[in-house]
C-alpha cells in the first residue's frame, strides 16, 4: 500500500462510525485519531493537532495519568438507519437492544512483520505510532502493507445480559489496543465483525485530554421468519396447499457506504449477507408438485431473482421430503442492493411460495392409506448468515397447520339400529349442485365410489376440515366448507337415500366423523301402487326403486299431468 488507509479514512472523517458497523479492515482508525491529536509531527499532520500548551502532552499511563479504561459496548438491531457519528461518547440512540450478545476484547501487545516485532506499548509515542500502522483486511493483519502477525494477550469478556439488556462493560482494562470480538449472538441475530479500539481516545469535547470511559455503538441485522398456509382451495387428498415464507434481509450496514453517491452494486448501504438459506422439512402428508415448488422473489424493490442464478432449490417429490432454497453469491448481492436502494429496508423480505399436495400416509401399516391424526403442520427454518450454517443455529418460523379428517359412513337399517349393511356404495362432493347432477365427484387416491363391507361401515379419509381454513377457524358456520354425500347404490333389498346428505369433518374432532345413514327395506314392505296414482308422488321422495330387474322413475311432472286429467 502507497498510503495507510487509516489516514486514508481519518482524512476523510475524524470520527469513528460505530452505530453502523466499526469497520474491521481499518482497525486503527480510533487510535489514529489519538496519534492525530495528540502525538505532534508523528504522523505529518501537525497542522491539525493542538500545539504544545493546548494538547497533552502527558502520554497514558504516564505523570499521573490513568493506566486503565473502560470500554462499554451498547448493541442495539440495525434497522433502517445506516449510521450515525460516534465518537466515544455516550450518545442518545433510538434503537431495539439486543440481550445475549457475548464480547471478547483481547489485548494486541505486538506486532511481527518478518523477523522484526514491534511493540505496542500506548505509553509510548513509538507504541502509537506503531499501532497507526496495523490493518485488519478480510482477516489478514497488515502492517504498513506487508503481511503481519499479533501478539494477543490477556482476554477480557462482558455480555449485554442473559435475557434482560444491559451494555457489555470492560472495566479496568490496561492502557492498550484492542481486538474487540462478538463470540455469542442469539438465533436470527448476524455478528459485527471484529474491530479494534484504543484505550484510552482523544476527548471529544475538550480535544485537550483523554478519554478513559470509552462509549461504542456496533449494531446487529437481526432476521426473523414468518409462514402462513393458503388451503382454502383444497377440499381432498390430492389437492394442493400453499405456504407462504417471509425472511428478513440482515441488514449490516457497509462502512465503505457515501451518503454522496448513488446507491449501486458497487455503493451498498448494507452489506450481502455471508449466507442465506432457508430449509422445510415437510410432513409425511405433503409431497412437493415438482422438483421446483416454489416461486422466490423480493417483496420490495422491483429486483426480480431467477433460479440457477440467484438461487437454488433442491426438493425431491416424494411425501416427506426436505425443500432447500440456497442464495448464491449473486442472489445475495441482489437483496443487499434492494435494501439499500428501499426507502425503508427494514420493509425488504424474501418471499418463497411452496406448493405442497396433500397425499395419505404410506406408513405405519397400520395408518396406510389414511390421513392419519389430520393436523398437518409444517415449520421452516431460516439460516440468515454463515455462523448460523457453522453453529447449527437456524431461526424457526411459526407453525401453521392445515387440518383434515375421515368421514366414516355407518349403513343400517330403519327396522334394525343394529344391523349393518354391506353394499351400499356412495360418492362425496364439495357442493350441494354438483351432489345434485353428478359432476366434480370428489376421488381420494383414484378412488371416487366407496362401499360398506361386512360391518356396514365405510371410511373416506383425507377430507379438509370444514371449520378451519388457512390456518385458522372459521367461527361462522354459513362459511363452513361442507360435504355432500350421495348414496349410488343401495344394499340388496333396500332402497336409496333420495337425497344427498350435507356433513361437517370439524378440524377439532379427535376421531373421524361418523354418519350414520338408514335405509328402508325394499318398499318399507307396502305393496306397490299403480303408476300414476296418488302414490306417484311417494317415487319422488323414496327415489329409485327396483322392481323385478326393472327401474321405475317417478317424475314429478308426470304425477302433475295425471292429476290434471
Amino acid at each position: 500500500m502507497e498510503r495507510s488507509p487509516l489516514r486514508s479514512r481519518i482524512q476523510e472523517k475524524e470520527t469513528m462510525t460505530v452505530l453502523q458497523r466499526i469497520r474491521p479492515s481499518i482497525v486503527g482508525l480510533l487510535s489514529a485519531l489519538l496519534a492525530l491529536f495528540l502525538i505532534v509531527g508523528q504522523l505529518g499532520a501537525a497542522s491539525a493537532l493542538p500545539s504544545q500548551t493546548e494538547g497533552p502532552l502527558i502520554l497514558p499511563g504516564t505523570d499521573g495519568e490513568p493506566s486503565t479504561g473502560t470500554v462499554t459496548v451498547h448493541k442495539y438491531e440495525q434497522g433502517d438507519l445506516w449510521g450515525v457519528p460516534s465518537n466515544g461518547a455516550v450518545m442518545d440512540v433510538d434503537g431495539t437492544p439486543i440481550a445475549g450478545v457475548t464480547f471478547e476484547a483481547q489485548q494486541i501487545e505486538a506486532i511481527t512483520v518478518g523477523t522484526t516485532e514491534y511493540d505496542l506499548d500506548l505509553s509510548t509515542i513509538d507504541g502509537w505510532q506503531h499501532a497507526s500502522k496495523l490493518v485488519l483486511d478480510d482477516g489478514a493483519w497488515l502492517y504498513d502493507g506487508a503481511a503481519a502477525t499479533v501478539q494477543l494477550g490477556t482476554t477480557y469478556t462482558a455480555n449485554t445480559g442473559a435475557t434482560t439488556y444491559s451494555p457489555a462493560v470492560f472495566q479496568d482494562l490496561p492502557i492498550g489496543l484492542y481486538l474487540f470480538t462478538e463470540t455469542k449472538v442469539p438465533i436470527g441475530v448476524t455478528k459485527s465483525e471484529d474491530w479494534v479500539l484504543s484505550v484510552p481516545l482523544t476527548d471529544p469535547v475538550e480535544r485537550t485530554s483523554w478519554l478513559y470511559d470509552i462509549n461504542v455503538y456496533p449494531k446487529n441485522g437481526v432476521s426473523d421468519i414468518s409462514k402462513t398456509v393458503n388451503d382454502a382451495d383444497a377440499a381432498k387428498v390430492g389437492d394442493t396447499v400453499e405456504w407462504t415464507i417471509i425472511g428478513d434481509i440482515p441488514l449490516d450496514a457497509n462502512p465503505d457506504y457515501s451518503q454522496y453517491r448513488d446507491v449501486s452494486e458497487t455503493n451498498l448501504k448494507f452489506l450481502p449477507p455471508t449466507a442465506y438459506v432457508v430449509e422445510d422439512q415437510l410432513d409425511d402428508r405433503l409431497k412437493p408438485v415438482s422438483a421446483d415448488p416454489t416461486v422466490v422473489t423480493l417483496t420490495s424493490g422491483g429486483i426480480e431473482l431467477a433460479v440457477g442464478t440467484d438461487y437454488t432449490v433442491t426438493a425431491e417429490q416424494t411425501a416427506g421430503s426436505k425443500v432447500t432454497v440456497t442464495f448464491t453469491e449473486e442472489g445475495r448481492a441482489k437483496m443487499a442492493l434492494a435494501a439499500s436502494k428501499a426507502s425503508s429496508a427494514t420493509a425488504v423480505d424474501v418471499q418463497i411460495v411452496l406448493t405442497t399436495e396433500v397425499v395419505t400416509l404410506n406408513s405405519p401399516e397400520s395408518l396406510k392409506g389414511t390421513i392419519g391424526d389430520g393436523l398437518i403442520d409444517n415449520q421452516a427454518l431460516l439460516f440468515p448468515n454463515s455462523e448460523s450454517i457453522e453453529w447449527e443455529m437456524p431461526v424457526p418460523s411459526n407453525i401453521p397447520e392445515t387440518r383434515w379428517g375421515d368421514l366414516v359412513i355407518e349403513k343400517i337399517s330403519s327396522t334394525n339400529h343394529q344391523a349393518g349393511l354391506s353394499g351400499a356404495t356412495f360418492q362425496v362432493f364439495e357442493t350441494k349442485a354438483d351432489a345434485e347432477k353428478g359432476t366434480n365427484v370428489i376421488a381420494i387416491d383414484g378412488v371416487s365410489e366407496f362401499t360398506t363391507g361386512k360391518d356396514g361401515i365405510v371410511r373416506i379419509s383425507g377430507l379438509r376440515a370444514s371449520d378451519f381454513e388457512n390456518g385458522n377457524p372459521i367461527q361462522d358456520e354459513k362459511d363452513w366448507q361442507y360435504y355432500w354425500i350421495v348414496e349410488t347404490k343401495a344394499p340388496q333389498g333396500y332402497e336409496l337415500q333420495a337425497e344427498p346428505i350435507r356433513v361437517a369433518v370439524t378440524g377439532a374432532q379427535t376421531s373421524a366423523l361418523v354418519i350414520p345413514v338408514e335405509n328402508n327395506p325394499h318398499n318399507a314392505d307396502f305393496l306397490l301402487p299403480h303408476t300414476g296414482a296418488s302414490g306417484t308422488w311417494m317415487f319422488t321422495i323414496g327415489g329409485l326403486v327396483l322392481l323385478g330387474g326393472g327401474v321405475i322413475l317417478a317424475v314429478r311432472r308426470k304425477a302433475d299431468t295425471k292429476s290434471g286429467d
